[in-house]
């Protein structure tokens, strides 16, 4: 919030900065005595008394620490990113990764392999003798992803098909995820955009009504990341040939 607050040009305090950098390092537990400099660095808790770090929550704190200014390569990013790939989002029926997908952020080279890997997938799916659902809305999204989530069990060359293109299962699903969530994320922007320029003229209890369903039918894609939803855009004709 402070960062895109001064990127809209309005005063942030400096302190404000650093108070919001200076919780991020106490919710970091100590660097583990023994280990390599990138060991153990970066963890996150989700407050600094909690006892352990988590998975999901060092994701975030990754993603508040580059809107605070750090870079990629730095020790602290390269700590975490390790620490969160030891365990990738589960996603079953019954749960989806919805936290790792709103805040993960999708990389150029993850979108391009996931764009090779889509169509070794599909072809994969065909093979079974099952209707699989759309998604229509990021609700929807959690069922698809659920219903999915199994197919390597009934596929068992799927993984190594992936694989060969560049993707294994593991890393297969949240760049999907988070490629699906980006692409409606962008599509609602435009149709928002649309309808407040198709509906000029309309009562305005009438379009504030009308805004409100939108609104609250956005309220998940506005968690998508602006990086995600830029790099979709730049892909949107590659990604709609493999998606279709």
């Amino acid at each position: 919030v402070l960062t895109v607050a001064k990127v809209a040009g309005l005063r942030v305090p400096g302190h404000a900065l650093m108070g919001a950098i200076s919780f991020l390092d106490r919710a970091q537990p100590p660097h583990p005595k023994g280990q390599d400099a990138y060991s153990g660095l970066g963890r996150a808790k989700y407050q600094p008394h909690r006892a352990q770090p988590g998975h999901r929550i060092t994701a975030v704190a990754m993603l508040a620490r580059q809107f605070l200014g750090f870079k990629p390569n730095e020790p602290l990013l390269i700590g975490a990113a390790n620490y969160v790939r030891e365990k990738p989002p589960e996603i079953t029926r019954e749960h989806c990764g919805y936290y790792y997908i709103y805040y993960g952020t999708l990389a150029e080279a993850e979108l391009q392999n996931l764009m090779k890997a889509i169509p070794v997938f599909n072809a994969e799916v065909e093979k079974l003798d099952m209707e699989l659902e759309s998604a229509e809305g990021p609700q929807e999204l959690a069922a698809v992803l659920g219903q999915y989530s199994t197919l390597n069990k009934r596929l068992p060359e799927l993984d190594a098909k992936l694989r060969r293109v560049g993707m294994s299962w593991e890393e297969f699903w949240p760049a999907l995820g988070k490629t699906y969530m980006a692409v409606g994320a962008v599509m609602m922007d435009s149709l928002m955009i649309a309808m407040k320029t198709e509906m000029k003229g309309v009562q305005e209890d009438m379009l504030k009504e009308m805004m409100k369903g939108m609104e609250e039918a956005n309220e998940v894609y506005k968690k998508v990341p602006q990086g995600n939803k830029d790099l979709v855009k730049k892909y949107m004709k590659e990604l709609s040939a493999v998606m279709d």
